[in-house]
């Protein structure tokens, strides 16, 4: 029986300390990002906003985005084939390098326009593998100085913008790591009990 506990114990302990690796040593990283006007620079008066999931392979260095915005329509993201920021070119929705409260440079693009898709209140962008720099970039992802920007024709230098934030270990992480040390524990208080019997 305590064999298989600790088999048990071992297996759980291993699956936890996976799940509990600091983003560093992961090689899936994921998180969230919320949009809007007021984490513009400087802010503006939209009342579009956005709710973001990414997920990052960084040995492959490939991101992909699911991105909900309300507020926003397709035809306001539609800019002329001449602008930097058409679809074709660079797009009008990108990751850029910069703190919370100031510019930087684009650093993703999402260029194509299949990634852009219309809905009742605004429009979805959703992109799959998408070249992501790891060398350069996961740094700045981890310490929160990666931003995403929606360019609009009304707000050519971006109309929602959001911090990309880098998911926490769960509770539910912490709390099987918890148990598992404690079982572990408590086997070896066991077997000392016996030895010394």
């Amino acid at each position: 029986m305590w064999k298989a506990f600790n088999v048990f114990c071992g297996s759980l302990l291993l699956a936890a300390g996976a799940s509990l690796a600091s983003p560093a040593d992961a090689e899936i990283i994921s998180g969230t990002a919320l949009l809007d006007g007021t984490q513009e620079v400087p802010p503006n008066d939209s009342d579009a906003t956005g709710v973001a999931d990414w997920r990052l392979d960084s040995d492959a260095e490939a991101i992909s985005i699911d991105i909900n915005v309300e507020g926003i329509f397709l035809p306001e993201i539609t800019f002329p084939p001449d602008s930097g920021l058409a679809f074709g070119a660079s797009g009008p929705f990108h990751i850029h390098l910069g703190a919370r409260g100031e510019n930087g440079p684009v650093v993703v693009p999402f260029p194509d326009a299949d990634f852009f898709t219309p809905t009742d209140s605004g429009l979805t962008i959703s992109a799959s593998d998408v070249n992501f720099d790891t060398a350069s970039l996961l740094s700045p992802l981890r310490a929160g100085d990666l931003y995403f920007n929606l360019h609009t024709l009304e707000y050519p230098a971006g109309e929602i913008r959001g911090q990309i934030t880098v998911a926490e270990p769960s509770t539910v992480a912490l709390l099987g790591f918890a148990l598992v040390t404690l079982g572990f524990t408590l086997y070896g208080r066991r077997r000392a009990k016996r030895a010394a019997e």
